[in-house]
């Protein structure tokens, strides 16, 4: 259950829902919007119409599916007093809300899930479409998560939509994950998550499509701040060669892990001790 100080960054119980659903989901992958609708004892629909921003929350709905995901009363209140003018109003009805900047929250979402930067590459692909569902078959995710994901994306500001409708990448395919204090366990999620689906690839995934090796060495570690600096400068040469070009057909994971496989004696020696 999320602290009152975890709400407070959210404000927004869409957002809440949203979150909520993207945690049970990487829990379990099979669990489905569906299932959460059960959870919540309302229509499937309205609830994708929720999530998705189509149907707007009022406070009388935030009472009734906030207990729901565990929420208590004190915490209800945060969503329900952020609300403008609060009306009596029933399941789905619609009704003002003030804008939030999420930044905190949105951007270790997206932090946090590697298919946020894969939709932005997806983006630069020859024959991409726009279309949720060809997203997520793409992917491989639900039409769920790809309108929660382009959501955040756009809130957080390195997703431009225009009044027509076309997204535009405004990282311009350069993004990058800065680590701080608050960051470090969303980066570790995020590794931790392209590790996983590389060991599905190396199981599903033909040889001649990918390219997984590995190398033992004996090493002086005192030169491991040059060649970290020496794996940035090679994964950024690699991603303009492979980037370049007259086509582009397919999305890409690169991860190179250097680690060393022998312990410190003397830090096993200090904590015998």
């Amino acid at each position: 259950m999320r602290s009152t100080t975890d709400i407070d960054k959210t404000n927004d119980f869409r957002l809440y829902l949203q979150t909520e659903f993207l945690r049970r989901s990487s829990i379990n992958p099979l669990y489905s919007i569906r299932a959460f609708a059960r959870l919540l004892g309302t229509d499937f629909s309205a609830l994708a119409k929720i999530l998705s921003g189509k149907r707007k929350i009022g406070p009388i709905t935030i009472r009734k599916l906030g207990p729901r995901v565990g929420l208590r009363p004190d915490q209800i209140s945060v969503f329900t007093d952020k609300i403008k003018n609060p009306q009596q109003m029933g399941l789905g009805a619609e009704v003002d809300q003030p804008e939030y900047q999420q930044l905190t929250l949105d951007s270790f979402q997206i932090i946090s899930d590697w298919y946020h930067y894969a939709i932005l590459e997806l983006m630069r692909v020859d024959d991409f479409k726009p279309d949720f569902l060809s997203i997520g078959r793409k992917l491989g995710i639900s039409t769920t998560k790809v309108c929660v994901a382009l959501e955040r994306m756009k809130r957080v500001g390195i997703l431009a939509v225009s009044p027509e409708g076309k997204r535009t990448d405004r990282s311009s395919g350069r993004s990058s994950t800065i680590g701080d204090h608050f960051t470090t366990s969303a980066f570790r999620n995020l590794q931790r998550q392209i590790l996983e689906k590389a060991i599905i690839a190396l199981e599903e995934i033909p040889f001649e499509l990918r390219d997984q090796t590995s190398m033992t060495m004996a090493i002086d570690s005192t030169k491991l701040p040059i060649a970290r600096e020496q794996i940035k400068i090679f994964r950024r040469k690699l991603s303009t060669f492979l980037s370049r070009g007259e086509k582009r057909d397919a999305v890409y994971h690169l991860s190179i892990s250097l680690y060393p496989v022998t312990r410190s004696v003397t830090r096993i020696e200090r904590k015998k001790i």
